[in-house]
């Protein structure tokens, strides 16, 4: 009879060791779940709260100007009065960080000017900066620019330009050298609607990121030498959508 109590005994043990290793493991896989679901749940919080600080988009984009240009050295106002300036522009923000980015830009630029009349210039301009009158410029322009941000929302930076730029002719071709040129400025001035220019220089740059995604706005002010004409100051505001 001893020995069967014994014998039960020892099976009883087992079986509450058995019981209790189970017990143990199931705990411990229940506990490993817990901890893999809080793992979870943390990461997807951390990249819902990456994507709410960043809230902007950079990276290619379009971007449209409107502002004007004002001649300060060889034609001041009242001979050209700034009419208006607009650009269509595409770019790429190359680099993005959280506090710094980097962009090219390729614009297409239209200024239109009222001019003093050919025929009042003479006198009153040198010889080499006369023009028809009322002009418009076209230009290609490339530009290299780099921002900095205070704020998510608000970058602040400088931009650098270069380019070719024309005036052409807006009268008939054969006026414009009989009645101009030979008639008005006597031979002794030089077509400068038939020449190319170079513009170069640049300016600050400021983008406020608004709260619709892909748009912002912001303004430019371009300081150009345009090689051959004079120098031109350029405000425009500029509306922009980053694909």
């Amino acid at each position: 009879m001893t020995n069967m109590t014994q014998v039960f005994g020892v099976l009883s043990l087992c079986s509450g060791l058995s019981l209790f290793s189970t017990t143990a493991q199931a705990q411990d896989l229940d506990l490993d779940n817990k901890e893999e679901k809080k793992s979870r749940k943390k990461k997807v919080k951390k990249v819902e709260f990456d994507r709410n600080v960043r809230e902007i988009e950079r990276g290619m984009y379009s971007k449209a100007n409107v502002g004007a240009t004002l001649y300060v050295l060889n034609h001041p106002a009242p001979f050209t009065a700034p009419v208006n300036t607009v650009a269509l522009s595409v770019g790429d923000d190359f680099m993005d960080r959280e506090s710094l980015s980097m962009a090219w830009e390729v614009s297409f630029l239209q200024t239109v000017h009222n001019g003093a009349a050919y025929d009042q210039q003479p006198g009153n301009l040198a010889v080499n900066n006369y023009f028809q009158g009322d002009t418009r410029g076209f230009a290609l322009t490339g530009a290299y620019e780099i921002s900095k941000y205070p704020t998510r929302r608000l970058g602040i930076g400088f931009r650098a330009i270069a380019g070719v730029m024309g005036m052409p002719v807006l009268m008939d071709s054969a006026s414009f050298d009989t009645l101009v040129v030979a008639q008005s400025w006597g031979l002794t001035a030089a077509p400068n609607h038939r020449k190319v220019y170079i513009p170069v220089g640049g300016g600050p740059t400021i983008e406020y990121y608004t709260k619709l995604a892909h748009f912002s706005i912001g303004a430019d002010v371009d300081v150009l030498y345009i090689v051959g004409w004079d120098l031109g100051v350029q405000p425009t505001g500029y509306f922009k959508y980053t694909f």
